[in-house]
């Protein structure tokens, strides 16, 4: 797109929008996001093959629930590599730059992807390669990540109806789903990147257009910061009943148990004690400690802070312009782009 616009004269143009190398979002989203969407293929997809690998191996599921667990497995993995259905994404990826060819030729507004000639707006050459290659790419690989991501809840949600082995005594203190937990906090990639795009678009409307900061700004921010971190934790809550049965029932075991114990060893009336019974009072008592501490939801503070922090991050340009009003003027913007390009 910049060999195009350069060679039609619209890297720097008379105004903000009319010059390549002043569009924030397109910067954001092709050089930023795109990229770290297909970085995300490997980082995501990797954890997530493990995670599946862990709960095979890991001996919470028995005979019957493993084999329903493979045969979900399976068919998830076949719905989601259906070729109709990255067809049907393909030509979604279209519906989004038709609609904004649309508009942008009907505007009336001269931009470096539809400069304003002679009272007729028209698509440069950048705009078309921006309206038939890079819009629709970056929307395919973005709504391919949205159907992998249904999938993958889909099994995550599954899972949990399954009979699983949860164990109370698990160091992880959730009874050895943390593992899989964990995978939700390398979603991190697709917040940070989704979230790029997000403030770039809104930082190219206030600083280099000159739009207005609205008043609601500051609930878009606090919504993407809170939203995007829920979008990818709440689907773990699907294991809540079965963490807190877990929780329940070890508690009530152990306290039992530890009570027998307790009589056994209680010198309070002068009875010998046996070395065996004070061993296994201490075991009994450590369990129920263990138990007690269980977490009704397969994450921890840290994992949250992550996804938070991957969200708070591509926001904090925002922030600041809405807190002063202002980032960085126009003009001196224009001035220094013009001296990098010797314009």
């Amino acid at each position: 797109m910049a060999i195009l616009a350069g060679l039609q004269r619209n890297l720097v143009g008379a105004t903000g929008g009319e010059s390549f190398l002043f569009d924030i979002a397109a910067f954001a989203q092709y050089l930023v996001a795109l990229p770290m969407f297909m970085l995300a293929d490997v980082v995501v997809g990797r954890r997530m093959n493990q995670a599946i690998g862990y709960l095979r191996g890991s001996g919470l599921l028995d005979v019957e629930p493993q084999r329903r667990f493979d045969a979900t497995v399976k068919t998830l993995t076949r719905i989601r590599d259906v070729r109709f259905i990255y067809v049907v994404l393909f030509g979604l990826s279209y519906i989004t730059p038709i609609l904004w060819a649309t508009e942008e030729l009907t505007n009336g507004v001269s931009t470096w992807h539809a400069p304003l000639r002679g009272g007729h707006e028209s698509l440069s050459w950048s705009g078309w390669w921006l309206a038939a290659v890079a819009m629709p790419l970056f929307q395919f690989v973005l709504y391919r990540w949205i159907w992998k991501y249904v999938t993958w809840i889909a099994l995550l949600w599954t899972t949990a109806r399954l009979d699983l082995r949860l164990r109370a005594i698990h160091p992880d203190r959730m009874g050895g789903l943390a593992f899989v937990g964990l995978v939700q906090t390398y979603f991190a990639v697709l917040i940070f990147a989704y979230g790029c795009v997000t403030a770039a678009v809104a930082m190219q409307n206030f600083v280099v257009i000159g739009v207005a900061i609205p008043p609601s700004a500051w609930l878009m921010v606090g919504a993407f910061v809170i939203g995007a971190p829920t979008l990818f934790l709440a689907p773990l809550l699907v294991f809540t009943p079965r963490l807190i049965d877990l929780k329940t029932t070890a508690c009530r075991h152990f306290g039992q148990t530890s009570s027998i114990l307790a009589a056994a060893v209680d010198t309070t009336h002068g009875e010998p004690v046996h070395a065996d019974g004070v061993g296994s009072f201490a075991n009994a008592a450590r369990s129920y400690e263990m138990a007690s501490r269980i977490r009704l939801v397969p994450f921890d503070l840290h994992s949250a802070l992550q996804l938070v922090l991957a969200a708070v991050a591509p926001m904090l340009p925002i922030m600041s312009t809405i807190f002063h009003g202002h980032a960085l003027s126009r003009e001196t913007l224009f001035e220094v782009v013009r001296r990098l390009v010797g314009g």
